[in-house]
């Protein structure tokens, strides 16, 4: 979840979301991980998950990346 200073900060991000991908395996790829280790593929999501963006995010990506992290924990 995006801290409140980064909502203060980015605050117009979590209004839409325009990124261009709607699943993990884009998720991935616009993080340059899709190709890495588990291990670099929950630092990515981790780092992603914790900007404003991510509040805007579909509800399936949110559903997804939860069921990944799960999985690899």
């Amino acid at each position: 979840m995006a801290t409140d200073e980064n909502l203060n900060e980015d605050w117009i991000k979590t209004r839409s979301w325009d990124l261009g991908f709607t699943d993990l395996a884009g998720l991935f790829r616009f993080e340059g991980v899709s190709e890495g280790s588990v291990e670099q593929q929950r630092a990515g999501l981790q780092r992603f998950m914790n900007l404003a963006a991510w509040e805007a995010a579909p509800d399936q990506l949110k559903a997804e990346a939860g069921a990944w992290l799960l999985r690899n924990q």
